[in-house]
């Protein structure tokens, strides 16, 4: 790509999306620290809302075939790529007990780690996304059964929680994320003229700091009674239209955000987007030292939680300079050609 590409790249881009995408990731990370008293909110929302903007940039008249050939290079391959490289530790470390073989398994069927065997791990939200992608085009453009098979999902996806199967698999996963997958291209379709964008820009700056904070505590006492939300299992806590309810409103939460930040322009935020995949994958090897860390050191609730938070954003960051070298030297990881 040239110079003068990547200039209009960068003005062309939505910026308030690339705001959506870092903030869900840190909250991915922020989650996986287990930070006492925030789990339940942070889980409520921080896999939902990249399931609702996962449609957004999707060309509307994609053909199959095309659909298909952009699915295998933006997420099959990389998913294929990073899970094998992080399971390759486990592989080496068991190739003559027979586990080497599981572990693969597990990678190709999209199972979460079972059994003390390494599988896709952090990556089986990648695996159910491509579910969904290569199965939408289907039905794009008949959006009632859209509606009506995100309302069916929610109703299959409560029966199989309700089940308690211990299985971490990817594809029951569908069941609860498609609904989000849904609601993200119904509102785009419903809307082609963006007027949700127009009633947004006339919205202060105040009331929308405003929504942003009511909205923060809908999602969190709606999340504090629902319990925490384990999608890569496909348990949705305790109460399904609390979840739902946490889940929307931490999705429209994270939105207002993103918009009140959406004139910060930071070359890093389009950085940091482009690569969530790989931040998704492999950022846990940062948290289990920090985590070792914390456990040791003697803080209080409070500051124990603000060390959390702020070294997820760190984290987040540190990633940049990785995320860089990818896209130079190995821009397949990133879902993207030479």
């Amino acid at each position: 790509m040239t110079i003068v590409s990547n200039k209009v790249e960068e003005i062309t881009r939505k910026n308030w999306i690339d705001w959506m995408k870092v903030i869900g990731i840190t909250a991915v990370v922020w989650g996986h620290f287990f930070p006492e008293g925030m789990s339940d909110f942070i889980y409520a929302f921080n896999v939902p809302v990249f399931f609702v903007i996962s449609d957004y940039l999707t060309k509307e008249n994609r053909g199959m075939r095309e659909n298909a050939k952009k699915v295998a290079v933006g997420l099959a391959v990389p998913y294929i790529l990073l899970a094998l490289l992080k399971v390759a530790g486990f592989v080496f470390k068991h190739i003559t007990d027979g586990k080497a073989l599981w572990s693969l398994l597990y990678v190709v069927t999209g199972v979460h780690d079972y059994n003390g065997i390494s599988g896709c791990n952090n990556l089986w939200f990648v695996y159910t996304l491509i579910i969904i992608k290569l199965f939408f085009p289907i039905i794009r453009k008949q959006r009632i059964l859209i509606a009506v098979l995100a309302v069916v999902s929610l109703v299959c996806g409560k029966l199989y929680s309700d089940l308690d199967v211990d299985i971490p698999w990817a594809v029951p996963d569908v069941l609860l994320a498609f609904p989000f997958f849904a609601l993200g291209y119904l509102i785009r379709v419903h809307n082609p003229k963006s007027n949700v964008q127009k009633n947004y820009n006339r919205l202060s700056f105040l009331l929308s700091a405003i929504g942003v904070i009511l909205l923060v505590a809908i999602t969190y006492f709606a999340s504090s009674y629902n319990g925490e939300v384990h999608l890569f299992s496909g348990h949705y806590g305790n109460n399904i239209f609390l979840f739902v309810l946490a889940a929307l409103s931490g999705t429209a939460m994270v939105y207002l955000l993103s918009k009140l930040l959406d004139s910060v322009r930071w070359h890093g935020l389009r950085i940091i987007s482009s690569g969530t995949i790989v931040i998704l994958t492999f950022h846990r090897e940062f948290i289990h030292p920090l985590s070792k860390l914390f456990d040791k050191l003697d803080m209080s609730l409070i500051m124990q939680n603000v060390a959390i938070f702020l070294s997820s954003v760190v984290i987040v960051l540190v990633f940049i300079p990785i995320i860089m070298l990818l896209e130079r030297y190995a821009p397949i990881l990133l879902g993207k050609r030479k």
